[in-house]
């Protein structure tokens, strides 16, 4: 039990550097790049309907679904982007409609990938990234305050 124990200490300790290295790489970027990043309409052309996994216990399935749109948007340059949001919505009919315009934020040199909104959603991925990695690290504290000594000392 001392060496799973142990184990599982490494592997939730190293998930979370992983983690939080990740994300702090990601705002990094993203805050270098904050003062190129362009606007522009984007018009969706697609809206791509996930089924969420079923969990069990529910019963039946659930009529909630996962909505991810696909834009197409010009740059400054005339060039035509297509991209599927990163995020999308939960709902039971989607909130997007073919033909629907919607804010685009875009990277001109191409080095963030384009979102949806007015900018803000740039930020989603680190965050959640830097938040899974202080829970890896919670959940290594919690270890190491419950089994911490009996880890070491056998």
């Amino acid at each position: 039990m001392r060496v799973i124990v142990g184990l599982m200490l490494l592997v939730f300790f190293c998930a979370g550097l992983a983690l939080i290295g990740q994300g702090l790489r990601m705002i990094g970027l993203r805050w270098q790049r904050r003062k190129q990043l362009l606007s522009a309409v984007g018009e969706v052309v697609q809206v791509e309907r996930v089924a969420p996994r079923r969990r069990s216990g529910t019963g039946g399935r659930s009529k909630t679904y996962h909505f991810y749109p696909v834009v197409r948007f010009g740059t400054q340059d005339g060039t035509v982007v297509t991209f599927k949001a990163e995020i999308g919505r939960s709902a039971r009919a989607s909130p997007y409609r073919y033909g629907q315009h919607v804010p685009v934020v875009y990277d001109p040199a191409g080095l963030l990938p384009p979102v949806i909104g007015r900018g803000a959603g740039i930020w989603v991925a680190p965050l959640l990234l830097l938040g899974g990695g202080l829970g890896f690290w919670l959940g290594a504290g919690l270890i190491w305050l419950a089994f911490g000594p009996r880890i070491i000392g056998g």
